[in-house]
């Protein structure tokens, strides 16, 4: 009879955890809504540096990276930084560079060794390179509408907002392994990410899709900390904190 209580107790709240959820995924979304006259980028578009960290081939990559070159927006760069040109993506890159020569994007092939994480040290590279004083870290299986990055730089208006992220959802996975990252995303990620914004006032940064000024990544140590910075998106949310800013989630 104990067991029943535990077990009907937990059952209970899972339910209202999930409910909880629910709502603040919709509270979330509905909260961040403008209206289309609010939605004039004209008078802030500062150029934005695309950080694209390349390895292996994702469903649709060619496609998530043709949406980067296709965003309505006056100045941008993208730097898609490989660990050597025998990588797969590789072939995909150039590709993409072929097919839009009057954008601004560059190849960059360096096999960093600055750290354990693979990530960050495809990353540095392009960080080292990038010429904008806006950076967006953004994931290669990640796919933006062509407004995105005129939306998501809005908030850098207020100097007070030091990093800027955006929920993400899955779609369109073919492969068992990109469906359970979607299933992963879809629940548990956008559901508790929300969950913890919402009513705790907690940032959870995605390191997905990540704004920041470039002198404010400097001033927190940028690449001078970069086996940390990198390797743990969060902390940048914190560190901005530390600074005095905040992190926001953008509208989507």
């Amino acid at each position: 009879m104990e067991l029943f209580w535990i077990i009907s107790g937990l059952t209970v709240l899972g339910i209202l955890g999930f409910e909880l959820q629910i709502l603040a995924v919709r509270s979330s979304v509905r909260s961040k809504a403008q209206p289309a006259s609010e939605q004039d980028f004209g008078t802030f578009c500062p150029p934005i540096s695309i950080l694209k960290p390349l390895s292996g081939l994702d469903d649709g990559l060619f496609d998530n990276l043709m949406s980067f070159c296709q965003q309505e927006y006056p100045k941008f760069e993208i730097l898609l930084s490989l660990p050597n040109s025998n990588d797969p993506a590789y072939r995909v890159a150039q590709k993409i560079k072929d097919k839009f020569p009057d954008r601004e994007i560059s190849l960059i092939v360096e096999e960093g060794n600055e750290g354990w994480n693979p990530k960050a040290n495809n990353l540095l590279p392009a960080f080292r390179k990038a010429r904008y004083p806006y950076l967006l870290i953004s994931d290669r299986n990640v796919r933006v509408e062509k407004d995105y990055l005129g939306k998501t730089v809005q908030p850098m208006r207020d100097l007070e907002i030091g990093l800027v992220t955006n929920l993400i959802r899955g779609i369109g996975g073919r492969t068992m392994g990109s469906l359970f990252e979607n299933l992963h995303l879809n629940s548990f990620v956008i559901g508790n990410v929300c969950l913890l914004q919402r009513y705790l006032n907690i940032s959870c940064v995605i390191g997905k899709s990540m704004l920041m000024r470039k002198e404010d990544l400097e001033a927190i140590g940028g690449s001078r900390q970069s086996k940390m910075f990198w390797q743990r998106t969060t902390s940048l949310a914190k560190k901005s904190r530390n600074e005095g800013r905040e992190s926001l989630f953008p509208v989507i």
